[in-house]
């Protein structure tokens, strides 16, 4: 008895599918991507400085670490320590002959929204965020030469309405600010046209009915 051999369109899966399969995955990924919340983003923006300070010490794995910042922003402390500590850096509380001494100051950090529109007619708020950090460090060098750099770093984004309320922390006031209006037009111009558009498919329905 002879067995039919299968037919070749079971062995590899038909181009449609691959590419609705591909679709559908993105789509998910993408339905899943959480925005950064404004703490992490100040996170972000302390890496950055770190990394700009990393780069001007070089070699040097050791130093003499030293902190301040307002009261207001001293939660911060221990991310600056914590970038500090994922370069690789050594951390000293007490200056030795050979080490580098870093006097890392936390000026100012806050987070505005700007320019709050609508995405479409039907569509969501969007607004500009902008997260800014003003910092600066002094680094001492062993032969007691003296560095100083100043960061002024902002980073904007465009996020939602909706989202503000879980990207701000409500026990961090740096990470919140004031939320604009969206202009008059827009709140009033969606209605108009909702309504508008009944009354004419009421209007477009009796006079069908009548003919």
């Amino acid at each position: 008895m002879q067995l039919t051999p299968k037919s070749n369109c079971y062995k590899k899966p038909n181009a449609l599918l691959r590419l609705l399969v591909l679709f559908l995955f993105i789509s998910f990924t993408q339905s899943f991507a959480q925005t950064k919340n404004n703490l992490d983003k100040i996170f972000g923006l302390i890496d950055r400085s770190v990394i700009k300070i990393d780069s001007v010490i070089a070699e040097e794995k050791t130093i003499v670490l030293i902190v301040s910042a307002p009261p207001a922003l001293e939660i911060l402390n221990s991310r600056i320590f914590h970038s500090f500590a994922e370069r690789g850096v050594n951390l000293k509380s007490e200056n030795r002959a050979g080490n580098y001494k870093i006097h890392y100051t936390l000026l100012n950090s806050k987070v505005d929204y700007k320019n709050a529109r609508k995405d479409g007619f039907f569509g969501d708020v969007l607004i500009d965020r902008i997260v800014m950090l003003n910092s600066s460090a002094i680094i001492t060098k062993p032969d007691g030469a003296i560095l100083s750099i100043p960061f002024d770093q902002s980073e904007i984004d465009t996020i939602t309405l909706d989202e503000i309320g879980a990207l701000e922390n409500q026990s961090l006031p740096f990470t919140q600010s004031q939320i604009p209006q969206v202009p008059l037009f827009s709140n009033l111009f969606e209605p108009i046209i909702v309504v508008g558009t009944l009354i004419l498919t009421v209007i477009l329905l009796f006079t069908v009915r009548s003919k």
